[in-house]
């Protein structure tokens, strides 16, 4: 069935509609989210609330729209909901303890930050079109097939855009003597 046809479906409440949708997406989903999470049991909630917010709202999906690229953007706002929830939950630890976390999250939240103006301006150095692909397969998290038949290239240009791009940010973090920039080499091979 075509995806076109499956909103469709799923748009007049369709439930076999939704199921296929599920099926299909399900795991795709749910790695991208504990990738984000690093939490089985957190990976568990959000996955349930991505299908749940879809069929909640199933009356105003866009047959126009790839459902892909849809569920990765409700699972990414999803997900940073459970991650502002756990960090607002009350826990009672030792006054030691507590300084000694507070001052982890701190550092945390600063190399955070750090990771994402350097990889912002990594992407910024790149030509339009290979930010744009490699934004696709790492932002969205779409297979090179995908990202092929978007653009309407080949899966060889996709891997060579991609190639050259990871070629670059190697170059730029070599002059970066910095155990974060190894970090994020690490995370975008």
């Amino acid at each position: 069935m075509r995806e076109k046809d499956l909103i469709r479906k799923i748009r007049n409440g369709n439930e076999k509609a939704f199921r296929q949708l599920y099926t299909l997406h399900f795991h795709k989903i749910a790695n991208y989210a504990f990738r984000l999470l690093r939490s089985e049991e957190d990976t568990r909630e959000v996955v349930q609330d991505v299908f749940l917010k879809i069929w909640n709202k199933r009356r105003e999906l866009n047959p126009e729209t790839p459902l892909t690229h849809l569920l990765f953007k409700i699972t990414k706002f999803t997900a940073i909901d459970a991650i502002r929830k756990q960090q607002t939950r009350p826990r009672i630890v030792p006054l030691g303890e507590a300084h000694q976390e507070y001052l982890l999250s701190f550092d945390n939240e600063l190399n955070s930050r750090e990771l994402q103006a350097t990889y912002t301006k990594m992407l910024e150095r790149l030509p339009e079109k290979r930010k744009r692909i490699f934004q696709m397969s790492r932002d969205e998290n779409l297979s090179h097939r995908e990202i092929a038949e978007r653009l309407d290239i080949s899966v060889k240009t996709v891997e060579t855009h991609i190639r050259l791009a990871l070629q670059q940010f190697r170059e730029y973090l070599k002059d970066q003597s910095n155990t974060l920039m190894l970090i994020i080499l690490f995370l975008l091979e």
